[in-house]
């Protein structure tokens, strides 16, 4: 007897495709498992045959999930990768480990908004990362991480502006946190930049030394340098990278939505890492009127 009907094709065969990539195995291993042969599992991919409730009773005896949630789509994917995955970081991500793991967790958490569970999936495997060690947004890690992830998503064609809305992205994951609470209380801009840039911080990272200074009413600077102490840990000259600086750039630009304003512009002039003695990026609030959309600009 066939359980899933054409009608649910795309979504079901977009969760078969996660939930192998979940499981890890071969692709003979998988069709194995299925009882599947490849003629038999690429027909019901292309939407001309149905898929087998035998194939479907093994997929809910492998991962322990009821076959009707499998069918309909209710599949807690974080529950189960943190079921399968039970490590923490590879050790080069724990050297010279001084940030915390918040960034790293909204910045993956990005990548499967904006292009889907693949993109995250194919990041997460490459680093060999799994999402339990992804949870706790006060552990530590070393940028060393965020740095090269970095560079591989520019190998997948990320641009800066790509990683300027990544670090966008910093508010609307950390929006129901802590944070979220403290920054929507602030009085005005210059305050609120103050406090994270000045005072705050450290619940980010202790990479880099930062300072905000409010030019005029509606500009502002920040002036970043890497932490000498640090970036000899790393054997680095200077640590993160320009893509890291856009996603900082972001991240400065996204401060004014916790108070319900729209995005600053931020514009990054020099930069450590073409030479110059500091990274200084320049704040524009002028565009922070109050907002009437989600986090997309």
């Amino acid at each position: 007897m066939n359980t899933v009907g054409l009608f649910s094709q795309n979504t079901f065969s977009d969760n078969l495709e996660r939930l192998h990539a979940l499981s890890r195995m071969p692709k003979a291993e998988w069709l194995d498992m299925l009882g599947l042969s490849w003629q038999k599992y690429y027909q019901y991919k292309i939407g001309i045959s149905e898929f087998p409730s035998s194939s479907l009773r093994q997929l809910s005896n492998h991962f322990q999930v009821a076959e009707e949630n499998i069918v309909e789509g209710y599949i807690d994917f974080q529950k189960l990768e943190m079921l399968s995955e039970q490590q923490d970081l590879h050790e080069r991500f724990l050297v010279g480990a001084h940030g915390r793991r918040r960034t790293t967790i909204t910045s993956i958490e990005y990548l499967e908004k904006a292009f889907g569970w693949r993109l995250r999936y194919d990041v997460m495997n490459h680093f060999q990362v799994s999402t339990s060690a992804l949870q706790d947004p006060f552990a530590t890690i070393s940028i060393r991480f965020i740095t090269e992830m970095a560079e591989y998503l520019k190998k997948r064609q990320f641009k800066q502006a790509d990683f300027y809305r990544m670090g966008m992205y910093s508010a609307e994951g950390n929006r129901q946190s802590l944070i979220g609470k403290i920054f929507s209380e602030m009085e005005n801009l210059e305050q609120a930049y103050n406090m994270f840039l000045n005072k705050t911080i450290f619940i980010f990272e202790n990479n880099c030394t930062y300072n905000y200074q409010q030019i005029t009413e509606k500009t502002g600077l920040v002036t970043v340098h890497s932490t000498p102490d640090v970036a000899a840990e790393l054997k680095v000259k200077h640590l993160g990278s320009e893509s890291i600086c856009e996603l900082k750039a972001g991240m400065f630009a996204s401060l004014p939505s916790y108070m319900g304003l729209n995005n600053a512009k931020v514009t990054h002039f020099t930069c450590e890492h073409r030479g110059d003695d500091a990274c200084r990026f320049h704040v524009d609030q002028t565009p922070c009127t109050p907002r009437t959309t989600t986090l997309s600009d």
